[in-house]
């Protein structure tokens, strides 16, 4: 691979130093800095010029530094790495505007905080893998490697991951912001669960963002909040027949 270029929503503000090692290709080392909307790679090895982009989950990719259009950004041995939240929707795009480009869509499940919480390491932190163009060998000692630093890698359609991230990470964000919002906080007398409540909404309540976005991109969160406020009616009536 002579670079690697790494797509990622807007304001995460996370940096990430990926290695790809993918056989017969050799071994690329990418530097991600995502802030602010802006997304700067440089690609140490490859001697490629940094690249500033700004990848909206409603389009395609603009190029915001002075070069080349998206088609011809990447050289013809290099890989194209999604890793937005939402999966359907830029899988489309992809496959509509990357032309014959390699590229992966993937789904790191985890962030700064989850890493910071797991000790600094790797493992038993999820990756999920929906689509990709790479050659089945390839793939298979990418994941092989993705593997061997500890990451629990699975693989299924942007569309299964779509409608569990719904149950999943949307859930927890939504249950966050209602209790950020109901002002609930931390006590002296804090049971074990509900620190690992508080830990969830401490995790997830300032990416409000992240909260919109992939309300706003994925189907299944509409049918996630009408099960969770009917839940809600029922156990309200549970407590008030006593």
């Amino acid at each position: 691979l002579q670079e690697t270029l790494v797509l990622q929503e807007p304001n995460s503000h996370q940096t990430y130093e990926p290695t790809l090692n993918i056989p017969g290709a050799g071994t690329t080392r990418c530097l991600l800095l995502s802030k602010g909307g802006d997304v700067h790679v440089t690609c140490a090895e490859s001697g490629a010029r940094p690249v500033l982009i700004d990848q909206p989950m409603d389009g395609v990719v603009r190029q915001r530094h002075p070069g080349p259009e998206f088609g011809n950004l990447l050289g013809p041995q290099s890989l194209l790495l999604e890793v937005n939240t939402v999966k359907t929707r830029p899988v489309a795009l992809l496959r509509r505007h990357a032309g014959g480009r390699a590229w992966a869509a993937t789904h790191p499940m985890f962030g700064p905080f989850s890493f910071e919480k797991q000790g600094g390491t790797l493992n038993g932190l999820r990756l999920v893998i929906t689509d990709h163009t790479l050659p089945e060998e390839d793939m298979a000692g990418a994941i092989a490697w993705l593997k061997g630093l500890g990451l629990n890698v699975l693989t299924m359609p942007a569309e299964a991951h779509d409608r569990m991230l719904a149950e999943t990470l949307f859930l927890t964000h939504y249950v966050a912001q209602i209790v950020a919002k109901g002002g609930f906080v931390r006590t002296d007398i804090d049971t074990l669960s509900f620190g690992y409540l508080m830990d969830a909404v401490e995790s997830v309540k300032g990416d409000t963002e992240l909260f919109r976005d992939v309300f706003a991109f994925n189907p299944s969160c509409e049918d996630i909040i009408r099960r969770f406020e009917a839940a809600e009616r029922d156990v309200h009536a549970l407590l008030e027949r006593g």
